[in-house]
């Protein structure tokens, strides 16, 4: 299994400023994706019907299919992630919800709420919330959510369990796990991904074109998971040759013009604070099978609470390798974050076969900040008072490797790993949830 080598692929991403890996200007020097040879590469195109028919037919995954080998044809459009969404009203009784922050181009962001088996269904009762495909391009993120919960779904109408190969899970542990009361945005950011599967761009941010410049077409957009107000202003945060973020338009790793400015950034806050009883969240990239824990800006410690994101006369200093600083954070937290994240890599790893999963820091990976992760599991550190979210980024996924001008785009082979790992580390989440 060759996991050292999928995190420093990833990780060289910080080299090029996160806008692709190193691999990836190696065979496109002048950072360009344009689509042009897309054609040349057995990518899994995305799909020009509804196969759900606005919600008359409820999608099914690899187990409610019962046949963990098999291979999906066509990845979601926009419009299908939408009817499977309707589907689950249908067919299971879930409820649908709508964001109230209208997108740049005036979309609507849906969501799902899946009720807790044996308890009431209000709100304060919903524990688990998931988030995917933030960034346009991280294809078969909304797709790894949806065929999830379709798996889940039916296993429970049914009564039966789940199987994936070599991880199966049973009856009681579906029953277990839809008792968390699971809250879903499959799809939070539905401008970037219509102009990334119509385009082929290798498309990240959002299409708020409020900072752009004219005639650069890259300057379009925030990086929605750079835009949280946690130490939003990585300029001023953190050392020079440091900051996580860009001030730049034309970088993938544009913050915005404010912390919180974006809407999708805002329905997700909404979506958890309506929802008061939220306790797990999960925030679904790709790629590096790693699951991610706090902190993501800087390695963390447990003995001095005045190395704190809340502190401002670190600014500047964060990130520099003479400072001494690392961001504080209790041994309860640090040994639970860190607990969770490897019980959930530790089960996709069974079924991963090359490239294994593992748990991690977020830092470990690369240095960020305003993302959503660390924004969650800040909040009971600035409010005493609230209860904790374990909150957590999963990079799902080796990247096709097939492919390097693009790599979040997969094959079919890509996307049904894919598929298998997430749906296991999914599970395992709920039921660390159902645990807690």
């Amino acid at each position: 299994m060759r996991f050292t080598a999928l995190l420093s692929l990833a990780a060289s991403a910080t080299a090029c400023n996160f806008d692709y890996p190193t691999a990836v200007r190696l065979h496109h020097r002048d950072n360009t994706t344009d689509g042009s040879t897309i054609g040349e590469a057995d990518l899994l195109p995305i799909s020009t019907t509804d196969r759900f028919h606005g919600g008359a037919v409820a999608p099914k995954g690899l187990s409610a299919l019962h046949n963990p080998a098999y291979l999906f044809d066509r990845l979601m459009s926009v419009t299908e992630v939408y009817s499977a969404m309707k589907s689950f009203r249908n067919f299971f009784g879930a409820e649908l919800f709508d964001a109230p922050h209208k997108t740049a181009e005036g979309r609507t962001v849906h969501g799902v709420r899946i009720p807790p088996l044996g308890r009431p269904a209000t709100v304060d009762k919903y524990h688990v919330v998931l988030v995917s495909q933030v960034h346009a391009r991280e294809r078969g993120a909304s797709d790894n959510v949806i065929l999830f919960l379709s798996d889940l779904l039916w296993a429970h109408k049914n009564g039966e369990g789940l199987d994936y190969g070599l991880v199966t899970y049973s009856a009681d542990q579906v029953r277990q796990a839809l008792g968390v009361g699971l809250v879903v945005l499959p799809m939070p950011n539905p401008d970037g991904v219509l102009w990334d599967q119509q385009t082929n761009t290798c498309w990240r941010k959002n299409r708020n074109p409020e900072s752009a410049i004219a005639g650069e077409d890259r300057s379009i957009g925030v990086d929605i998971n750079r835009n949280w107000d946690i130490l939003w202003n990585s300029t001023e945060a953190f050392a020079h040759d440091y900051a996580p973020s860009s001030a730049d338009p034309s970088s993938d790793v544009f913050m915005g013009t404010g912390p919180n400015s974006e809407p999708e950034v805002q329905n997700v806050i909404w979506t958890v604070d309506t929802h008061p009883g939220t306790t797990h969240f999960m925030d679904i990239h790709t790629y590096s099978n790693i699951v991610e824990y706090s902190w993501g800006f800087n390695w963390a410690q447990t003995t001095d609470p005045s190395m704190s994101f809340q502190n401002r006369s670190w600014d500047g200093l964060r990130g520099a390798a003479d400072s001494g600083y690392m961001e504080y954070i209790t041994e309860a937290d640090n040994a639970t974050l860190s607990a969770i994240a490897n019980a959930v890599a530790d089960k996709a790893t069974i079924t991963a076969g090359e490239y294994w999963w593992a748990g991690m820091p977020g830092v470990e990976l690369y240095p960020m900040s305003g993302d959503a992760m660390d924004y969650f599991n800040s909040l009971h550190y600035i409010d005493p008072s609230r209860k904790p979210i374990r909150a957590f980024d999963m990079e799902f996924g080796a990247p096709n490797f097939d492919y390097m001008h693009c790599p979040f785009y997969p094959n079919s082979t890509v996307y049904h790993q894919w598929l298998v790992d997430t749906s296991v580390a999914f599970m395992e989440f709920l039921l660390q949830a159902a645990d807690a």
